[in-house]
C-alpha cells in the first residue's frame, strides 16, 4: 500500500497500490469492499480524496497528479484524458538514473517529493 485517504461521504478507505496498479475500497475495520484497476499508471505513490467520488492521484515517477472520478460501480478506470498536472519537480535525466525522485504524495493542496533533499509545496 502506498497511500491511504479517508471518505468522509462513505465512511470508507480507499488506498492505491503501485506494484499491481489497484486502488482499493476498505471498510474502517480494515475489510477489502472492492478493487478498481487503474489503467494508464506507472508508479502510483499519492492518494487524497477531494469531492463526492473524486480523488487525486499522484504518480511519482511521471511527476504528475491525476484527478480521477471513481464512479460507486467502478471495477476498472483509465486515467487517458482525465485532468492532470505535471510538476518537473527534477530533471528528466536526474529522474532516469534514479528511481524515486517524483512526487510521493498529495493530500489537499499539498505535494511531496520523498527523495533528498525532501520537499513539500502548498
Amino acid at each position: 500500500m502506498s497511500a491511504l485517504t479517508f471518505n468522509p461521504q462513505t465512511g470508507t478507505l480507499f488506498a492505491v497500490l503501485n506494484g499491481e496498479p489497484l486502488l482499493v475500497e476498505l471498510s474502517v475495520e480494515g475489510r477489502l469492499l472492492r478493487k478498481v484497476r487503474i489503467n494508464g499508471v506507472h508508479d502510483m505513490e499519492g492518494l487524497t480524496y477531494v469531492a463526492g467520488n473524486r480523488f487525486v492521484i499522484a504518480e511519482e515517477r511521471s511527476q504528475r497528479l491525476i484527478e480521477i472520478e471513481v464512479a460507486d460501480d467502478a471495477v476498472e478506470l483509465d486515467v487517458a484524458g482525465a485532468p492532470s498536472l505535471s510538476i518537473a519537480l527534477i530533471s528528466m535525466a536526474t529522474r532516469a538514473s534514479r528511481a524515486c525522485l517524483g512526487i510521493s504524495g498529495c493530500s489537499a493542496c499539498w505535494w511531496s517529493k520523498s527523495a533528498t533533499p525532501c520537499a513539500y509545496w502548498r
